[in-house]
Order: C-alpha cells, then structure tokens, then sequence
C-alpha cells in the first residue's frame, strides 16, 4: 500500500527553511565553488527547487540530506555550465585575429 505524499507540515513550514538549513547548506556551497555570490545563489535555487518539488520528498532521507542532494546536483550543473563558456582575453583575441579576413574567414 502507498503512502500519501507528504504534507508541507511534514516538511515544517518552508518559511523556516532558510533558518533551519540556510547556514549548513551555504557552508557547504561555499567550499565547493568557492565564492561566497555564487553560493548564496545556489543555496537560493536549491530552496526554491525543494519547494517546487517538496511533494516528491518520500522521507528514505533527512529533510536536510535531501536539500544537500539537490544542492549538490546545482554544484554539478553550475561546474557544466562554467565549462562550456570559454572565456578569452583581448591578448589572445589579438593573437589570432591577423589570421582571419574582414569576412571572418
């Protein structure tokens, strides 16, 4: 037999997460990216992707283990989306400029 899905107050009242969690969560964030901007922003969707899906939580894990999986899973996606964007310089630019015409070829 099923269990219903959990109620928010199973889950305690999502205006007190940032509270309960908030300090544990940017701690941990911060020592993966090491920039504190960039982990208050992940902790920032974290909270707001466990409150989209807080109807899918099934209690096999801690509240709190369950936002550090989905913290965790934002890390991941923001190394990704660091490693497509390729930075350059105006030096390296200027390196590889003389070997293109006006049209780009």
């Amino acid at each position: 037999m099923l269990e219903p899905p959990p109620t928010d107050a199973d889950l305690g009242d999502p205006a007190q997460w940032v509270d309960r969690y908030g300090d544990a969560l940017l701690q941990y964030a911060v020592t993966r990216v090491g920039d504190l901007e960039t982990a208050e922003d992940l902790v920032q969707e974290t909270f707001l992707s466990a409150f989209r899906a807080r109807g899918g939580f099934d209690h096999r894990a801690a509240f709190s283990t369950w936002l550090i999986a989905i913290l965790r899973r934002k890390i991941i996606d923001h190394y990704r989306k660091d490693a497509r964007t390729l930075v350059t310089t105006d030096a390296e630019l200027d390196e590889v400029a003389p070997m293109f015409d006006l049209s780009g070829h």
